[in-house]
């Protein structure tokens, strides 16, 4: 039973559980290279929970950067200009589920979410695959690229994917509010890209 606390201005509940963690490192490199390298990094029956603040922050949006902020005053203090290389072979998230919770709307629950990340570093990009169930029954698959993260803000990773969407209802998944006189299903097929 694993629980990681979410960013206090959104929350005091927990932002990802997990039932099960497996976790493999390679000891030599980091000796001798200062190289983390990890060969796999598994977590199985997993809750994560998204907020997006009024003002269009999400909770999740500075992941990173004060640790990335600590190296660097200890790389300055230090004077070695060199950083850590943290690698991660596959990632990889079983049995998922997401909710996201965007203003007063009611949340939106996507489950059977699998997340696969091979070769994850920060500083370079990196190939991934995910796939959920929609609310109302549909189907969601996305495979390609990130990366490399952006320090300043997670959004603004850049990615490059492949989408497929399988019989997307537009109330069900909180998109069009009952009331709005607007509803339906579609499926779609095709790219989506962004450079951060």
């Amino acid at each position: 039973d694993i629980e990681i606390a979410d960013n206090a201005d959104f929350s005091r509940s927990p932002f990802i559980t997990a039932k099960s963690l497996q976790l493999g490192i390679e000891l030599k490199p980091l000796i001798l290279s200062k190289r983390l390298r990890i060969t796999g990094i598994s977590l199985d029956n997993v809750g994560i929970t998204l907020i997006n603040a009024s003002e269009g922050k999400w909770n999740f949006s500075d992941l990173g950067q004060k640790r990335q902020e600590a190296a660097s005053k200890a790389r300055k203090s230090s004077g070695n200009s060199s950083q850590t290389d943290l690698l991660v072979e596959q990632l990889k998230i079983t049995d998922g589920q997401l909710i996201i919770v965007d203003g007063n709307k009611k949340p939106t629950i996507y489950e059977d979410v699998t997340v696969t990340v091979r070769n994850f570093s920060s500083t370079s990009s990196f190939p991934f695959t995910l796939t959920a169930s929609l609310p109302g029954g549909g189907n969601l698959k996305m495979e390609g690229t990130a990366g490399p993260l952006s320090a300043i803000d997670i959004l603004r990773t850049p990615l490059d994917t492949s989408l497929i969407v399988d019989r997307f209802d537009l109330i069900a998944s909180g998109f069009a509010h009952p009331n709005s006189g607007l509803s339906g299903v579609f499926n779609f097929t095709g790219k989506t890209m962004s450079n951060g």
